[in-house]
């Protein structure tokens, strides 16, 4: 015969480690597993509270990122009209958009 939980409930939320932030610098983010734990099985369980699950992913964000400009090294990667588009949004500041719209961005700023 198996023990009872008496002071707390025997189904509880474990997490593991935050993971690291997604990007070297600038806006990222981190997640980590959530997973109910049955503490008289003493294994994994789908009997938790499913609103009191905690959070498994957040923004990081890191030193912002340097942009270097070398003018023959940039062109855009991605199509002309997705770059237009990020120009004229004025979303050329953000380092990873720069990057893949080096070209188009060089003229708007």
């Amino acid at each position: 015969m198996k023990r009872q939980c008496l002071h707390k409930s025997c189904y509880e939320w474990r997490t593991d480690k935050w993971s690291e932030c997604s990007v070297s610098c600038g806006q990222g983010f981190m997640t980590r597993r959530a997973y109910c734990f049955d503490t008289l099985a003493n294994s994994t369980s789908d009997f938790c509270v499913k609103e009191k699950m905690p959070i498994t992913f957040k923004n990081c964000e890191l030193e912002e990122c340097l942009i270097e400009l070398e003018k023959d090294n940039c062109i855009d990667t991605i199509s002309k009209n997705i770059c237009r588009m990020i120009a004229y949004s004025n979303r050329c500041s953000e380092p990873y958009l720069h990057s893949k719209c080096c070209k188009t961005c060089s003229k708007f700023s």
